[in-house]
């Protein structure tokens, strides 16, 4: 069976993302789909956001728990934009946040380290790191 372009599984993934949507995990249509492969579709997805007015506001850190990559089957951490319209603030004074999911496929809760950049910050900070909870919906 011939492999998917970046590109082509990149729109099903942002489509997916759209209307919480399940996919067939890549692996499927091929066996040798790893994490370099990974990083190629999410350029695109990355692209896809970008054309549609998604603003980059910085990088987040996932799977850091070197114990969980061989089930993953990665050998290193992952990198991921992270953007101003899915970024929500909170701080101490905070008792309660309020996030909107919409339609999701499988939400799950997730800490990451969060690195974030002030050119693309609404809250006009410099660079910051913060401990994040990121809401995961996995689509495979």
């Amino acid at each position: 069976m011939p492999r998917p372009s970046p590109s082509v599984s990149a729109k099903a993934l942002a489509e997916a993302w759209d209307v919480g949507g399940i996919l067939a995990p890549p692996t499927h249509a091929d066996p040798t789909f790893d994490l370099d492969d990974a990083y190629r579709v999410a350029c695109d997805v990355a692209r896809l956001r970008r054309a549609a007015g998604w603003r980059p506001a910085g990088w987040k850190v996932g799977f850091t728990h070197r114990d969980l990559w061989p089930a993953l089957g990665i050998d290193r951490p992952i990198l991921a934009p992270v953007y101003e319209e899915t970024v929500t603030r909170a701080g101490p004074q905070d008792a309660e946040v309020v996030v909107a999911v919409g339609p999701r496929a499988a939400l799950r809760l997730e800490v990451e380290v969060v690195f974030g950049y002030e050119a693309a910050s609404r809250y006009g900070e410099p660079e910051w790191v913060s401990l994040g909870v990121e809401l995961v919906d996995c689509h495979y």
